[in-house]
């Protein structure tokens, strides 16, 4: 038993190592090679498939660039675009189908299964959204298709440019069988396994199967590595749970993931049936001993011998495992180092045509395309996946076939080769020209194929047709140019000279000119001499003014350029006789313009559309107060206004910015400064100046100083308001004088029968005296609307002040300063001494009222004369002697807006109830009526000053007034007819004429008095009417009255202003009592007029 365990152990033992042996040390060899090329497969599939990409890219880019599809798209003409999808998509075997969208968005054409969307939006699809990001080229991710059966595709999406503007979106929808077929042209060994993951790590190919539906692999580990980025080789796990081999590669740009991967048994099955044939050795062997052993035990040098061949022969088979793995280690890492070498070269090589600008291409010997780079599309516009297996001679152009065809021939017997040029045509509208070099391939001493490298060279042959046709054209235009050009030596023989050089000096031929040379034509020697001079110290001349000869021996005066070159002179001579004569013509013209626009009284410039002056006439410097050279390159907004930029951006209106912006003249009124900070008012006027297409390029703006009529219209619109306010005020008077009439006559009745102690009678005064008050405002009213007739007497200014100068300082208070300083001599003028009393009265209650805590009032008078100088200067005034009253406050003055109108009628800066707004402007319509002025000067903080100037009459005063006789009033019994209108104040004064004794007739309107004066016409001995009645007026009603009693005796009753009245033409002479009247002065006009 000791003997056959020995034996077995000694048989099995060896064996079992030497497995072991191998197991271990081929595994590791055979895995890492195994990885190798799962890694490069992956490589490989990455780099290919992102390259099918990058070329569907390129095709849809070069397709995007057709002029025709971007003018469809432009017209969003929807056939015309079909048409062109489905012309690229018919030639490119990757794209199944295509569309185009414009910017925002909206389908206009879809050349795939489904059309019903076109005019629909389609900017929630992810293609639209990542091309929309930064308007590059984008691969959108997986998604399941609207039409039936469902696919699961993706798109490729690239913006459509017109310059730098992007107009559309070109969607490629690439073939169900897209990453398939890819992946089906890349040689692999049959047990590799590809997946391929886009970028939410969605299954969008299998090995095995088609992918119709989204399988989300994001729980596999490969998915989870690659999706990260990452890219490595390890042991893991499938889908199905089996071990596998596997390798992940990303697709960097797309996001996307390779994973191939090979079953571990594919890696470990040989190694492991080795070790399994050994065991089966071993367990033979030591069956074969150990029965042996059992049944030769006996025979222990039988079974030695036996044991020492089988330890030989598991010697020699240990040897042979041992030499054969050394063998296979060996091969592998040749192996493996040549496919490294071979995939580095493959590598430089590839980048190498892949890149190059020319094209490079491979033919068979029956003439056939086996490869060809990028170069060849972007050179031809072809797709060369549809080119491979064509023959060359299809896009030789038919006149270099048998060309090519020689080369070709040439080639295949190695025979040596210039470059040669080809015309390729590729369609009926274009062809290219391209330059070519072949090299035949030989392999054991026999061509196999033809490399060969085609540069483009259809620019370089288009320049060199343009270049010798411009030649042609240039010698054309030089002989038939309109200028002269000539050729000569130092010497001045001609060398060349062109047809308009020969009719510029009247020659018949260029021959018959060059024979004479150019010497002779210059008509001073001296410029000849010049002109050689400047041409060698400078080597050209330009643009220089000379005189020549004809043949006939008349001056042209020219203008000469001409370069230097050795001893050669080329030059151009322009006929400039014409347009000197012009040019002095316009020279003169432009002198004789200038001069009248000198003459003229307006200001005149021209500005460009900048509003820079170009030109000026004398009148414009004149009003900005600048030389011409101060103001011609200044902007007119500087000159006019001093402002820092175009006066409408400061709120004036701009004549010469509407010109510019409509093309159409206008005018406006606005405002300049002069040099010396002075506001002057212009009238600006502006018209276009129009180049031939009917631009505006400039602009003329004349300019009118409109200041003094300014002012004018100022003092005017002064005037109108008041004379507004004045109709106003003497529309109101008869009715209010009616009223007033009634109050102070039954007043005035009461008063006389009231007894001397009764306590009534000063109740009764104060009546009286609101009424007389009332009368008085009535009064002044009229007054200041220059609608009443004045008293106007000579008067002394100076005595008017004195005898109201108490009342003044009771009317300004006692913390007021009250200084009066009269002139010297008297200042006798003819005026309403109350009235002045009034004007006076207003100032001062204004000036009380502009020093609230006191202050000093200065009434001050003297003379004045006012000449032409002194009414230019301030605006107003006739010339003569003037008496100037001037009262001066230290109160708060005022600024400029609020002195623009304190004469206005009802202006006041005062509280509510604390002024009327009538003082001021009824002293103004006083002095007015006076045929005086009056001015105001003030600044804010530095008190009031107002002058009245009122003509003065000499040296003459009133003799003395008239006092009237105070006597008693005296009655009688004669019949009066008194006609009025008004029924209180009608029968007023008939109690008044009754008390008195008289008879009284009353009539309510001038067509009853004339009736009642027909029946009492002997019995009466005075008639009384009002002025204004109804049916019949006073007037109407006295002519009447006339005629049938020339002799009676008659006076009027008026409310109404002094002008209303005049408008009545009443008889001249006729005795008038003004409305209100105290009964007492008309009972003493009724007795002055009966006792005449």
């Amino acid at each position: 038993m000791r003997i056959i365990l020995s034996g077995t152990l000694i048989v099995a033992v060896p064996i079992i190592c030497l497995a072991l042996f191998v197991y271990i040390g081929v595994t590791g060899h055979l895995r890492k090679n195994i990885e190798e090329e799962n890694k490069l497969a992956a490589l490989n599939i990455a780099i290919h498939i992102e390259d099918e990409l990058r070329g569907d890219i390129r095709n849809g880019s070069l397709f995007s660039t057709r002029l025709l599809l971007k003018e469809a798209i432009k017209q969003r003409d929807t056939k015309k675009i079909t048409r062109h999808l489905k012309n690229f998509v018919d030639h490119i075997y990757s794209v199944g189908g295509a569309l185009v969208a414009d910017r925002t968005g909206i389908l206009l054409a879809n050349y795939s299964e489904d059309s019903a969307i076109i005019g629909k939006s389609v900017s929630d699809r992810d293609w639209y959204k990542g091309v929309s990001r930064n308007w590059e080229p984008y691969v959108s991710e997986y998604y399941l298709s609207a039409c039936k059966p469902q696919k699961y595709l993706f798109a490729i999406s690239l913006p459509i440019r017109d310059g730098k503007s992007v107009i559309g979106i070109l969607v490629l929808k690439p073939t169900d069988n897209y990453i398939r077929d890819s992946i089906a042209r890349i040689t692999a060994p049959g047990n590799q396994k590809v997946y391929i993951v886009d970028k939410k790590g969605n299954l969008v190919h299998h090995a095995d199967y088609r992918v119709d539906k989204i399988i989300d692999y994001t729980a596999f580990p490969s998915v989870k590595k690659v999706m990260s980025g990452q890219s490595g080789v390890e042991i893991l796990e499938n889908p199905d749970g089996a071990l596998m081999v596997t390798a992940y590669q990303p697709i960097e740009r797309w996001g996307w993931g390779v994973i191939v991967q090979r079953p571990e048994s594919v890696v470990y099955g040989p190694l492991r049936k080795l070790i399994f044939g050994l065991f089966a050795f071993t367990a033979a062997m030591s069956g074969i001993g150990a029965y042996l052993a059992y049944r030769r035990s006996e025979t222990l040098f039988s079974l030695k011998r036996l044991s020492g061949e089988l330890e030989i022969r598991v010697s020699e088979r240990t040897a042979d495992l041992t030499g054969a793995v050394a063998l296979l280690r060996s091969e592998i890492e040749t192996r493996k180092q040549a496919e490294d070498d071979l995939k580095a070269s493959e590598k430089r090589y590839r980048v190498l045509v892949e890149n190059a600008q020319d094209a490079i291409f491979t033919l068979s010997t029956e003439g056939t395309f086996l490869s060809l780079n990028p170069a060849f599309e972007t050179i031809t516009g072809l797709p060369r996946a549809e080119w491979l297996d064509k023959h060359f001679g299809s896009i030789i152009h038919p006149g270099d076939l048998p060309l090519a065809l020689d080369h070709f021939q040439k080639a295949l017997r190695d025979e040596q080769q210039p470059v040669f040029e080809l015309s390729l045509l590729l369609n009926s509208e274009r062809e290219v020209t391209c330059e070519l070099s072949v090299t035949p391939q030989i392999r054991d001493g026999v061509v196999v194929n033809i490399t060969g490298i085609a540069r483009d060279i259809t620019n370089r042959k288009k320049a060199e047709k343009a270049l010798q046709e411009s030649e042609e054209k240039y010698r054309t235009l030089v002989d038939n140019s309109l200028i002269g050009i000539f050729k000569t030596n130092l010497s001045g023989d001609f060398i060349y000279a062109n047809n308009a050089l020969t009719a510029l000096l009247e020659f018949k031929t260029p021959q018959e000119m060059m024979t004479e040379g150019i010497m002779r034509r210059y008509k001073k020697a001296a410029d000849r001499d010049m002109l050689t001079g400047m041409l060698k110290s400078t080597g050209k001349v330009d643009h220089v003014d000379l005189e020549f000869l004809t043949r006939t021996g008349k001056t042209k005066t020219v203008i000469l350029s001409a370069v230097i070159e050795g001893d050669l002179i080329s030059g151009m001579v322009i006929d400039n006789t014409e347009r000197k004569r012009a040019e002095d013509a316009l020279q003169k013209s432009e002198e004789f313009a200038k001069n009248i626009l000198e003459s003229v009284g307006e200001g005149l410039i021209v500005l460009d559309t900048e509003y820079r002056i170009v030109s000026a006439n004398k009148a414009y410097c004149e009003q900005a107060k600048s030389q011409y050279f101060d103001v011609v390159g200044r902007h007119c907004y500087a000159v006019s206004h001093h402002f820092d930029r175009p006066c409408f951006l400061e709120g004036e209106e701009c004549a010469p910015a509407y010109t510019l912006k409509t093309g159409m003249p206008h005018e406006c009124i606005h405002k300049h400064t002069d040099s010396e900070g002075n506001h002057v008012y212009v009238e600006a006027k502006s018209y276009p100046i129009k180049n031939t297409s009917g631009k505006v390029t400039a602009v003329i703006e004349t300019m009118n100083d409109i200041t003094e009529r300014r002012k004018l219209e100022a003092q005017l619109r002064h005037a109108q308001k008041m004379e507004a306010v004045g109709t106003l005020a003497g529309g109101i008077a008869h009715d209010f004088n009616n009223i007033l009439n009634v109050v102070m006559g039954y007043g005035g009745l009461v008063l006389d029968k009231m007894e001397p102690d009764s306590p009534s009678r000063e109740h009764m005064y104060e009546v009286l005296a609101a009424a007389e008050r009332a009368a008085t405002l009535t009064k002044r009213l009229l007054a200041f609307s220059r609608k009443q007739v004045v008293e106007m007497i000579p008067v002394d200014v100076n005595g008017i002040i004195s005898g109201v100068q108490k009342m003044l300082s009771r009317v300004i208070g006692e913390d007021i300063d009250l200084k009066v300083h009269l002139a010297d001599k008297r200042l006798t003028v003819l005026a309403d001494a109350g009235q002045i009393e009034q004007v006076l009265m207003n100032l001062a209650t204004n000036a009380r009222d502009a020093m609230p805590k006191g202050g000093r009032l200065t009434i001050a008078t003297e003379t004045a004369q006012m000449d032409d100088a002194y009414i230019a200067a301030y605006g107003y005034g006739k010339p003569g002697a003037y008496s100037v009253l001037a009262m001066t406050d230290t109160g708060k003055g005022m600024d400029a807006e609020t002195k623009t109108k304190i004469f206005e009628p009802f202006f006041t800066t005062k509280g509510i109830g604390e002024g009327t707004g009538l003082g001021l402007a009824i002293s103004y319509g006083i002095v007015k009526q006076h045929n005086g002025y009056i001015q105001c000067y003030s600044e804010p903080g530095k008190g009031t000053a107002f002058k009245i100037y009122l003509p003065l009459i000499g040296d003459k005063a009133a003799s003395g007034i008239m006092a009237e006789a105070s006597g008693a009033i005296k009655g009688g019994t004669e019949t009066i007819l008194v006609a009025e209108d008004d029924p209180s104040l009608r029968k007023l004064t008939r109690i008044v004429l009754e008390s008195f004794g008289y008879n009284v007739i009353p009539a309510e309107d001038g067509e009853e008095a004339v009736e009642k004066f027909m029946e009492n016409r002997g019995n009466i001995q005075l008639v009384i009417l009002d002025l204004i009645m109804p049916k019949k007026s006073g007037k109407e009603a006295y002519e009447d009255i006339k005629k049938m009693s020339p002799e009676v005796r008659t006076f009027f009753l008026s409310g109404y202003t002094t002008d209303m009245i005049s408008r009545m033409d009443i008889v001249k002479g006729m005795e008038l009592i003004r409305k209100p009247f105290a009964p007492n002065d008309l009972l003493k006009k009724v007795r002055e007029v009966l006792d005449r």
